[in-house]
């Protein structure tokens, strides 16, 4: 009995620990299962991790790519949603949208599961000596019924659209804005200048005050032997692109002039007599007339471009017309008469411009002083800011989004 009693008592035992074996070995057993799918779980989550940062490196490429081959003057786009590209060490396409001065690049990449889309936006911001109707450096005056607008000589010729509103007038100094004028822009003091409006005004965009002067860079005058003095007399005389300077430069009332560029004129005296016309071809280039002394224009003139595009014709004025109380000085005439019609870009950075009455000046203005006669108009080109005289434009960077992407199209 004591054998059974005792073998019982094993076998009990035996038992016990044979269980505890098997609950020990069911536990390892589960734990090693939750190791193992931990380290999966972290594997998985790792590799994930991976993937989006492969992917977002990769879309950071895109847009890198497609600047380089912008600027290369080249087509930006990458690739294509159904036939990827390598882009750093992700795969995916890039696609380039333009719409006037805003530049969208648009950068999809895909690694793994993962997909990442930065969509980048630029904007052209543009650096201008003419961005304006008209500037002056030392004060300008807007007198009764004169008036500013503008329009863009790349959509068409001013009157087969309504007027725009971007003929801004500027100074260093202060403004005057006298009864019934209209300013189709906006009015811009100097920094320490200020805009006076008198009764019965209108200026569309606003008085503003910039936060820092423009300056006004010296004109350079190329340096050309002179032929002499020349007076063109009749109608139908044309001249052929290239460089040419003469003492004094007249064309007498009722002449005409045809100047084809690209050309380059230089003179001391520039004189378009009452109903004389210069009309300037510029399908091969514009051309940059620059005057020393006396600038006059007669009244019922025309100046300008025959396609009307003001960025054809710059006159650059040399004269200096100002009274230095200091120095004795030959004082230079500059003269815009009445119903003279000019379509380009006048610089006098020495000179008082008056613009008389009933003038039309196409382009811009930028000159030392500058005084807008009754009833005169000035119709700024806005291409001007672009593609005119002492014109540059630079795209900045103005958003970055990422956007999802969706399954479909990973």
């Amino acid at each position: 009995m004591l054998i059974k009693a005792d073998r019982a008592r094993g076998s009990a035992r035996q038992g016990s620990a044979l269980l505890m074996t098997l609950v020990m070995m069911v536990g390892l057993a589960v734990m090693g299962a939750s190791l193992l799918a931990m380290g999966r779980s972290q594997g998985q989550e790792r590799r994930a991790w991976q993937d989006r940062v492969v992917a977002e490196l990769g879309a950071r490429a895109g847009v890198a790519e497609a600047w380089a081959r912008l600027e290369a003057g080249q087509p930006g786009t990458v690739g294509v949603e159904g036939a990827r590209v390598p882009l750093g060490g992700a795969t995916g396409w890039v696609e380039v949208e333009q719409g006037g001065s805003t530049l969208t690049v648009t950068s999809t990449a895909v690694s793994g599961h993962a997909a990442e889309r930065a969509r980048v936006t630029f904007t052209q911001e543009s650096s201008s000596l003419f961005r304006w109707a008209a500037f002056g450096d030392e004060g300008l005056i807007v007198r009764s019924n004169a008036r500013t607008d503008s329009f863009d000589s790349r959509l068409g010729a001013p009157d087969a659209a309504p007027p725009l509103w971007n003929g801004d007038v500027g100074s260093n100094a202060d403004i005057l804005v006298r009864q019934n004028a209209q300013v189709g822009g906006r009015a811009v003091s100097g920094p320490g200048g200020a805009v006076t409006q008198l009764d019965n005004t209108v200026i569309v965009g606003g008085i503003h005050q910039a936060p820092a002067p423009q300056e006004l860079p010296p004109i350079e005058v190329p340096g050309l032997e002179s032929e002499g003095s020349l007076t063109v007399t009749n109608h139908g005389n044309e001249w052929e692109g290239g460089s040419r300077a003469f003492d004094d430069l007249v064309i007498a009332n009722n002449a005409s002039l045809t100047i084809k560029g690209p050309a380059t004129i230089v003179c001391n005296t520039f004189r378009l007599r009452s109903n004389a016309r210069i009309e300037i071809d510029a399908e091969d280039g514009p051309v940059r007339i620059f005057v020393i002394g006396d600038f006059l224009l007669h009244s019922n003139a025309f100046l300008g471009s025959d396609r009307g595009r003001p960025s054809d014709l710059e006159v650059n004025l040399v004269s200096d017309n100002v009274i230095d109380p200091d120095q004795e000085v030959d004082l230079d005439e500059v003269d815009f008469d009445s119903n003279t019609e000019v379509w380009g870009t006048v610089y006098a950075p020495n000179a008082v411009v008056e613009i008389d009455s009933n003038l039309e000046l196409f382009g811009s203005l930028v000159a030392r002083r500058v005084i807008l006669d009754s009833n005169c108009q000035i119709h700024y080109d806005e291409a001007l800011a672009e593609e005119g005289p002492h014109s540059s434009a630079e795209w900045a960077l103005s958003s970055w989004l990422s956007s999802p992407v969706s399954w479909r199209e990973r």
